[in-house]
């Protein structure tokens, strides 16, 4: 019966983790969006309310799906580690890797690829005001 709850709490916990995760992947592209062109619901704003944005919003976001991931990520682990069938540990073992490809990839991707393109849109439309 444990492994049973088990690999329910396991197939619970990721989907839960996934769905959420899309979610706030959504919030984060469409203000990445916003930030990079500096149009909000239509309305241009300034590269001052592009940073602030960027601070308060799009990093806020990105950190917390990164660690909200991992988090479920480890009780994944822990629920593994804790039973007695391979083939439900090894369940565990496999969406524990799936929620940390997501965390990781959002770590790359964050501080890699967006963070610095959205950094340079916002100099970019600084220097063209001036």
């Amino acid at each position: 019966m444990w492994n049973l709850i088990a690999t329910l709490a396991i197939l619970g916990a990721t989907i839960a983790a996934y769905t959420i995760g899309m979610w706030v992947t959504r919030m984060i592209n469409e203000r990445g969006d916003e930030i990079l062109y500096g149009v909000v619901k239509g309305v241009p704003v300034s590269t001052k309310d592009r940073w602030f944005m960027l601070i308060t919003n799009w990093l806020p976001y990105a950190v917390f799906l990164i660690g909200f991931l991992l988090i479920v990520a480890i009780g994944d682990v822990r629920i593994a580690r804790a039973v007695d069938d391979p083939v439900v540990a090894t369940f565990g073992y496999l969406c524990a890797a799936f929620l940390t490809t997501g965390a990781t990839f959002w770590l790359l991707l964050g501080s890699i690829a967006t963070v610095p393109n959205m950094v340079a849109a916002i100099r970019k439309s600084e220097s063209a005001i001036r």
